[in-house]
């Protein structure tokens, strides 16, 4: 997982379909400045898509892989938020916000 987040494009296209040019720019890049410039962009779309920052991760943690953990953490917390998200139509069950579980226990896969 961490490799194919770690240059941040990912995470930057996730913001924008959920929030349509959030993150107005990506860095195709490999060079390590413009990745821990996306996952910055990232952390600052989800802050405004109102991730609270407890839940949100700083660039190492992602980058470095310091604290994966909280990089998911923050994923769904975006998952969680997006219902509030005007216009917003993807998958995110709503028995997860009722009930304060991650979605995954409702996939159903066989």
């Amino acid at each position: 997982m961490h490799e194919t987040l770690k240059s941040g494009v990912v995470l930057c296209e996730l913001a924008n379909r959920v929030s349509p040019r959030i993150v107005r720019k990506i860095n195709s890049s490999t060079m390590p400045f413009a990745q821990r410039e996306n996952i910055q962009s990232f952390c600052d779309a989800v802050k405004t898509l109102g991730v609270k920052d407890i839940n949100n991760f700083a660039a190492d943690d992602l980058y470095e892989a310091k604290n994966m953990k909280q990089v998911m953490i923050c994923i769904l917390s975006l998952g969680k938020r997006c219902w509030a998200i005007d216009g917003y139509t993807g998958y995110f069950p709503r028995s997860c916000l009722l009930h304060d579980l991650p979605s995954f226990l409702f996939l159903n896969i066989p």
